[in-house]
């Protein structure tokens, strides 16, 4: 039964036609129309030309399309096509048009019919299409590098869109992003949404699909190790400061603490949801899931995590501009940066080594900008050659006071930097004692044959699509095929 709430006059007299509408045996059109009942009768005339047209019954009833459009995306997006960014104006602004549109399109600019007009809750609500406004769909999960090309993309000044965990959501986030710009080249997929299946559905423009893919183990043990600055952490540090403390400032997202979750097979918390969002098993093999769901994928490529390693990460960036049509920038420098990581960690940091007259050094990645005009880098003054890092940092002081630094101050700053490089190399040494390697998570599997059959159904169905179209690739994973072997027995 619909609800009735808001109904008028006016909508009674569409009202035996739109009965004749729901005598359809079609169920999701049943469902759609009852869901959105005072939408259909205030709109019933667009509405029913599109329910009754060729193209909605051979495109949506005659396969039992289980999300079909209440209206015609073709049309929504044929007035799309006029820029307008009032829409106060927008009508006005449309019919001035006119004479380059259909007279469907015309119809809706009359019923205030437009993308641009209808709120995105609605619009997933009456499984509106999303607007064809992007050009690919890159699918990236978390723990394969996709932060670093989503950074190598935005220095090619393309820009991705990226989904939530929830479906409904991110058709939201999606939709009001292409309705407000059309600058948009991509849609990306870092996760499997909830809702997932719809949402793809409505992703139907016939697009290419890349795919950044890397050992499903080695992203496990990513997501293990997966760091960042503590925040209680002081960026300054007096040159009288404990500087191992100083210097302690990793926290794991695994685990919330200063040591990384280890996988126990006893607790299945500690190997298949490594974080407070309930990453499992799924998160980083959903590859086949997405070409399943997407219907409308037209060509399907891969680069692996290791593509974008510094040494390659210029080249592969070439390839996928010219794949996607898309300019990079002809400077390798570029794309060297390492953009997570240790370095990131430590750095930037203020060593204060006179409170008094207030004299810092400032400590910064190579990568970051600073003014030449106010500071000067003297790491090759007071800095060990063979220092932690030494090539891809900044030791900044202000010009204006160079002139005070006298010869004594020099050499405490030399002995200081000796202690805080050797400092930053056992720290580094111990972290490196704490991360969890691949291998302690092949270990959960070898020693439970419930789990192993467990997470080869997940990745059977998942690396179908790679395994048939890409074997070289998932032939290069090397603790995958460790774990196929132990499961050869199965």
């Amino acid at each position: 039964m619909p609800n009735l709430e808001g109904i008028t006059t006016a909508h009674l007299q569409s009202l035996q036609a739109f009965k004749t509408l729901l005598k359809t045996s079609y169920e999701p059109l049943k469902s759609l129309l009852l869901q959105n009942f005072i939408f259909a009768l205030t709109h019933f005339n667009e509405i029913s030309l599109w329910l009754n047209s060729k193209e909605f019954k051979e495109k949506y009833e005659k396969e039992n399309h289980p999300y079909p459009p209440l209206l015609n995306p073709d049309i929504l997006n044929e007035l799309l096509l006029i820029e307008c960014d009032d829409k106060q104006n927008l009508k006005s602004v449309l019919k001035e048009q006119a004479f380059k549109l259909s007279k469907e399109a015309l119809a809706y600019i009359n019923a205030n019919l437009d993308y641009r007009l209808i709120p995105a809750e609605k619009a997933w609500e009456m499984n509106l299409p999303l607007p064809r406004r992007y050009e690919f769909v890159l699918v990236a999960t978390h723990g394969t590098g996709s932060k670093a090309l989503g950074i190598f993309f935005k220095l090619c000044q393309t820009i991705w869109i990226e989904c939530t965990e929830n479906g409904k959501e991110s058709f939201i986030y999606f939709f009001n992003c292409l309705i407000s710009y059309s600058g948009y080249k991509f849609l990306a997929f870092q996760c499997l949404p909830m809702e997932y299946k719809k949402l793809l559905a409505l992703i139907t423009l016939n697009v290419d699909y890349l795919f950044l893919v890397r050992d499903p183990f080695e992203i496990w043990t990513s997501y293990s190790n997966h760091r960042i600055k503590n925040d209680s952490f002081n960026k300054t540090i007096n040159i009288n400061d404990d500087l191992y403390e100083a210097l302690n400032i990793f926290l794991y997202l695994s685990s919330w603490t200063d040591k990384p979750l280890r996988p126990d097979e006893n607790n299945e918390d500690t190997w298949m949801r490594l974080d407070e969002r309930n990453m499992n098993g799924r998160s980083c093999a959903f590859e086949g899931s997405i070409i399943k769901y997407s219907k409308n994928c037209k060509n399907v490529y891969y680069i692996q995590t290791k593509d974008l390693y510094k040494d390659r990460a210029f080249e592969t960036m070439k390839y996928l501009g010219k794949t996607f049509s898309f300019d990079v920038p002809n400077s390798p420098k570029l794309f060297e940066e390492q953009r997570i990581g240790d370095l990131n960690i430590f750095f930037p940091r203020t060593i204060l080594f006179n409170k008094k007259f207030n004299l810092t050094i400032e400590i910064q990645t190579i990568y970051m900008n600073y003014d030449e005009n106010i500071f000067t880098n003297i790491k090759t003054l007071i800095y060990p050659k063979d220092g932690a890092f030494f090539n891809e940092i900044v030791l900044l002081y202000e010009k204006k006071k160079m002139e005070f630094l006298t010869k004594f101050q020099i050499e405490q700053l030399v002995e200081y930097f000796k202690k805080f490089s050797m400092t930053i190399k056992e720290r580094l040494k111990i972290e490196s004692k704490n991360r969890i390697k691949p291998e302690d998570h092949l270990k959960v599997f070898q020693k439970s044959s419930k789990t192993r059959t467990k997470l080869k159904e997940i990745y059977d169905r998942e690396f179908q699509f790679i395994k048939t179209h890409r074997p070289d690739i998932v032939a290069s994973w090397k603790y995958y095929q460790e774990f196929e072997k132990m499961c050869e027995n199965l």
